[in-house]
């Protein structure tokens, strides 16, 4: 999600990585999130309904 969409908020901290086994080995964010792998994503949403 493009971050511009939100010029008017402050204080934005991300702090949750979805997909993480999907990602680019060359991605690398500065701040130490959660991570969600694909079987992990699709668990919790399943266990959801």
């Amino acid at each position: 999600m493009p971050v511009g969409l939100f010029p008017q908020l402050e204080g934005l901290v991300m702090n949750i990585q979805y997909f993480s086994d999907q990602r680019p080995e060359y991605y690398c964010f500065s701040n130490n999130t959660t991570e969600m792998t694909e079987a992990e994503i699709t668990a919790y949403f399943a266990s959801q309904v």
